[in-house]
């Protein structure tokens, strides 16, 4: 199938694990990633695994982003780890596990087992996984327009 002009050329497709907290959390990335030229398509976790092989036969870079704020959900997780790699072999799966404080070691062990290319513990780090080039620049002081360095994130803290 033929690229569709009308989409970016890079684009994540996330979910929200557990509820509401992750639903809010996966929507606060969307208009950065839109300013830096891509798209942050958010889906029901039932519909993830379709979506995401859907749009890898569209012509576009594909990043699964999978949203999981810390504490639980990490059997539910893994198995869409899983699922994302046996059903599109070549997508890269992010994992967002913001607000998590210990245990990042195993958990992030359990996870790359499960099938997760990156495991990240900030949003910021999450941008620039699914943010084409990094997310686009934040304003600087006195308003000043700071680049964005390809690969990173310019977000204020």
């Amino acid at each position: 199938m033929a690229a569709d002009p009308a989409r970016p050329a890079a684009l994540a497709v996330g979910c929200a694990t557990k509820g509401e907290a992750d639903r809010l959390a996966l929507g606060m990335p969307r208009d950065v990633v839109r300013e830096a030229g891509g798209e942050l398509e958010v889906v029901p976790v039932a519909e993830l695994v379709a979506a995401v092989r859907e749009r890898a036969g569209e012509g576009v870079k594909v990043v699964a982003c999978v949203a999981a704020v810390s504490p639980g959900g990490l059997a539910v997780v893994a198995g869409l780890c899983k699922k994302l790699k046996a059903a599109a072999p070549g997508v890269t799966v992010v994992v967002g596990r913001w607000g998590m404080t210990t245990d990042s070691a195993e958990t992030e062990a359990f996870l790359l087992a499960a099938g997760a290319t990156k495991v990240t513990w900030k949003l910021r780090e999450t941008l620039a996984e699914i943010a084409p080039q990094g997310a686009p620049p934040a304003a600087g002081k006195a308003g000043v327009e700071t680049p964005a360095v390809p690969g990173s994130v310019s977000v204020p803290k």
